[in-house]
């Protein structure tokens, strides 16, 4: 949907689930997130061993498939995609209590049609997509189509939608009622990732090791506006600049010598994704990774500094799995 061009002209789209890099990319290696989704021997965790409740949820190219109402608290959520998209990204926004389903979904359409229209050379002028940074952002997953994705996640009581962590689909309401309980069980994980921000530099800190296959990932933002962490699986190890610089080179372009990449350098979009999250909210990522070189970005633009993407504020990092 995305292009490179569209890209630069449009910074506010770049935060999008799946337009975060050029078309480069996505065209080439969206067939391998799914190959890799196909092949991958994940099993599910299972709700009771964790002493957590589980929602199953049904993602479909026209929205979800959920309860209406769910008791608050902290949830074990299982998605499985079923449609022709490549992502069937499942996340959770709380509305203010003056907003109801139809307003949230009257904004959404209103932007993303703005946003195509500018796309598409019409006269409407770049919307602003900052209004949706007022909201609470508890997570979520984003499977490939015909697979399955997990994460844990704390559902508060108040008005919630299930959405897709940008303008489309029209968003699902989801109503958490009653107390919390007072204990909660805290899922056994290998590593956390930190979003962070020192004045107006921000970035990803990871404490522990990150493995290869099944294991839990603690993801904590504790930086001052909401973060997603979008995995992208590399076929050799770089650093962060040199990431950011390839995944910002226009379509059709050969990387700078100067880079100093090596030589067939590729990243992979994956489909590991942890869902936009608030400044101070916490969820755990189920992940199974390969052995390799990874990296991660986000390319939420900040709206106090003119809309500058995270990423080019020092919001993404490389790590390398060891073979177990």
């Amino acid at each position: 949907m995305a292009t490179a061009d569209r890209q630069q002209q449009i910074p506010g789209m770049a935060w999008l689930r799946r337009m975060l890099v050029p078309l480069l990319l996505l065209t080439a290696l969206l067939a391998a997130a799914s190959a890799a989704a196909q092949s991958s021997s994940q099993s599910l965790l299972i709700a009771e061993d964790l002493g957590l409740p589980e929602l199953r949820i049904a993602a479909t190219d026209s929205g979800w498939e959920a309860p209406d109402e769910i008791a608050a608290g902290r949830y074990l959520i299982t998605v499985t995609y079923e449609g022709t998209r490549q992502f069937g990204t499942t996340a959770f926004v709380q509305l203010p209590d003056d907003w109801l389903i139809q307003d949230f979904n009257q904004r959404l359409a209103e932007t993303n049609n703005a946003l195509l229209d500018v796309a598409s050379g019409g006269d409407a002028t770049e919307p602003d997509i900052t209004w949706i940074y007022d909201f609470t952002f508890a997570g979520g997953v984003s499977p490939t189509s015909g697979a399955t994705e997990q994460a844990i996640v704390d559902l508060p009581a108040g008005n919630w939608a299930i959405w897709a962590d940008e303008f489309i689909p029209p968003a699902r309401a989801l109503l958490v009622s009653g107390d919390p309980p007072a204990v909660q069980p805290i899922p056994n994980y290998s590593a956390t990732i930190t979003g962070v921000n020192d004045d107006d530099a921000f970035e990803f800190q990871i404490d522990g090791d990150i493995l290869a296959g099944q294991q839990i990932l603690k993801i904590v933002n504790s930086s001052r506006q909401p973060v997603y962490i979008e995995f992208l699986e590399l076929s050799a190890l770089v650093d962060s600049d040199q990431l950011r610089e390839f995944l910002l080179i226009p379509d059709g372009a050969a990387p700078d010598p100067a880079l100093g990449l090596p030589d067939g350098f590729t990243a992979s979009v994956t489909p590991f994704y942890s869902a936009m999250q608030s400044p101070d909210v916490t969820q755990w990522m189920v992940s199974d990774f390969a052995p390799g070189a990874w990296g991660i970005v986000c390319w939420l633009p900040d709206p106090q500094q003119d809309g500058a993407s995270l990423a080019s504020l020092g919001m993404i990092a490389t790590f390398e799995i060891p073979q177990p």
